[in-house]
């Protein structure tokens, strides 16, 4: 695992950058963590409490402008997000929106994006089949978690690590990252730079 400045630069036929939304492009990862003693203490839901919270929450540090820059580069962006909840949540985000609106995404791949049981990697495979991404073609996925990285991996894709210094990765995690991650950021300006 290699710490990557300049993304187009380092793998200049980039066709395909697939994203991750909670704890890579939006820094959710510690509520989420936390999110059964935020029940306790608030008798909510987790659906609740996670749909409330969406409503403010904005992109981590430069992950706006490494989107930006991926679209005025014509690089076709997706959103990997299994989660319908969080989805639909941030499309009603107004400070997400006026940012960078989703819909400016090629597309958004989640639960509602298959009628019958499906894998991560399943989700991945959608969006090569969906943009036609061949062999030659090169496609990027950008996570923050080790099954994501592995579900990334598995279906072909160069994988790079966001790292959030929020989430308490275990030793065994961080292992299986560096095993399955390509490269790291630690600020998404060292994806433009």
């Amino acid at each position: 695992m290699k710490k990557i400045n300049n993304l187009l630069k380092t793998l200049p036929n980039i066709k395909l950058i697939c994203w991750d939304l909670d704890g890579t492009l939006l820094d959710t990862e510690k509520m989420w963590y936390d999110m059964d003693e935020l029940v306790k203490q608030s008798g909510k839901s987790s659906e609740d409490i996670a749909a409330e919270a969406y409503k403010t929450w904005g992109y981590r540090a430069n992950g706006e402008k490494a989107l930006n820059y991926f679209k005025d580069n014509q690089i076709k962006q997706v959103i990997i997000n299994k989660c319908d909840l969080t989805n639909q949540s941030m499309l009603k985000n107004e400070t997400i929106n006026q940012t960078f609106p989703f819909t400016k995404f090629a597309s958004i791949i989640s639960e509602k994006s298959f009628t019958t049981e499906f894998t991560d990697e399943d989700m991945y495979q959608k969006a090569l089949k969906d943009f036609n991404i061949n062999d030659n073609d090169i496609a990027i996925a950008i996570c923050d978690l080790p099954f994501e990285l592995k579900a990334a991996k598995n279906s072909g894709l160069t994988t790079i690590w966001a790292k959030n210094v929020n989430y308490p990765f275990t030793q065994d995690e961080e292992d299986e990252i560096k095993s399955l991650a390509d490269y790291y950021v630690e600020d998404f300006t060292e994806l433009i730079k």
